[in-house]
């Protein structure tokens, strides 16, 4: 069970977990193959896969979470409610294979740079379903 799961609130439910894309864990592996002879890429590929493994970000219907670390932990929470934006970028090759990064922003100064994607669009699509849930509620 993970960060998200284990801090769920009572009528909390996840709507979207978002994932890496596949071509991260593509260049981790290059890394390892081409650069492994000389120890590098297996520290590349070691620290790129923990970060993978130990990253969790989620949209439920109250907040949007994105939690990082392994041994130390990181959270940056923004509730539903206070969303204002998301903005969505992606270049050509992300727009061709389905990744991006989205940058939340909230009332204030709360602001949450997710790390590139897979499916942000899902992910965009996701919040703003959370955001009409929250809505309904009252």
């Amino acid at each position: 069970m993970g960060y998200v799961e284990q801090t769920l609130s009572s009528d909390e439910v996840v709507v979207l977990k978002a994932r890496f894309h596949f071509f991260q864990h593509l260049a981790s592996w290059l890394a390892l193959i081409v650069l492994g002879i000389v120890i590098v890429g297996i520290i590349i590929f070691l620290r790129r896969e923990i970060r993978f493994a130990t990253t969790e970000i989620a949209a439920t219907n109250h907040r949007i979470v994105l939690k990082t670390g392994w041994l130390t932990r990181r959270t940056e929470e923004l509730p539903v409610h206070a969303v204002e934006e998301v903005s969505l970028f992606q270049g050509f090759f992300g727009k061709l294979f389905g990744f991006g990064w989205l940058r939340i922003t909230g009332t204030g100064e709360g602001c949450i740079d997710l790390p590139t994607i897979a499916a942000p669009m899902k992910f965009r699509a996701a919040i703003e379903e959370a955001r009409s849930w929250k809505r309904k509620d009252g």
